[in-house]
């Protein structure tokens, strides 16, 4: 959500009609832009502010931006189609860090911090998880969406939101949820904030975890996406 005290940003594709004034930050731009709306208002399209937030953004801030468009509930986009705009862009300021943050978008990711665990375990040396995948029961029947699932060792890493703790139904899931993944065999570690704040415990506990079932670091990750190929 917008801050209250937070300018309003206005594109103009003329400079001279740039607006700006208390309150808003006007911009201008040379090129052609694709206009969007959003509750009745234009706006320009998700992959466009994507584009345009690489001159303010880190690398890992348009990685969770990029995989915030391409999550799995109701996305806004699709991966093909921001790793496709990135060859139409030329002589664009941050293209360099648009290209590299494409090569580490995951679609069906829930959350920033799912996005902020996932390139911390992969930094570490870790095999990449499988995001928000499918688990089922030995019939085939659903059992949970992991946030970050290594399949072949049956280790799951979840990272728990203010609303697991807050939601006193969505806390009861969770309980029942623990308890059918442990009965399937399921290692399942559980970080918050907190974790993330000290995140070598993280990725130490993830290693274990992975040691213990098998996993050595010569091994080839279990889950490797093909990364975007750009020309």
């Amino acid at each position: 959500m917008q801050r209250a005290d937070a300018p309003l940003h206005v594109l103009s594709p003329h400079a001279s009609t740039r607006r700006g004034g208390a309150g808003i930050t006007g911009h201008h731009s040379a090129s052609t832009i694709r206009r969007y709306e959003t509750a009745g208002v234009p706006t320009v399209s998700p992959i466009t502010l994507w584009h345009q937030l690489a001159e303010r953004l880190s690398v890992d801030e348009l990685v969770m931006l990029g995989d915030a468009l391409t999550r799995r509930t109701n996305p806004l986009s699709d991966l093909d189609a921001m790793v496709g705009s990135l060859d139409r862009l030329t002589r664009h300021r941050g293209i360099v860090a648009l290209r590299e943050a494409a090569t580490l978008v995951r679609p069906r990711t829930d959350s920033p911090r799912e996005s902020e665990c996932r390139l911390l375990l992969v930094r570490a040396g870790l095999p990449e998880p499988e995001v928000n995948g499918t688990i089922l029961d030995e019939d085939g029947n659903f059992v949970a969406y992991g946030d970050m699932v290594y399949r072949e060792y049956k280790v799951l890493v979840e990272y728990d939101g203010g609303q697991h703790r807050d939601d006193e139904a969505q806390f009861h899931r969770d309980i029942d949820r623990l308890d059918l993944l442990m009965a399937l065999g399921w290692r399942v570690l559980r970080f918050n904030r907190s974790h993330l704040r000290a995140d070598a415990v993280i990725v130490a506990r993830t290693r274990e975890a992975l040691l213990q079932r098998g996993w050595r670091p010569h091994n080839p990750p279990a889950h490797r996406p093909t990364a975007p190929q750009f020309r």
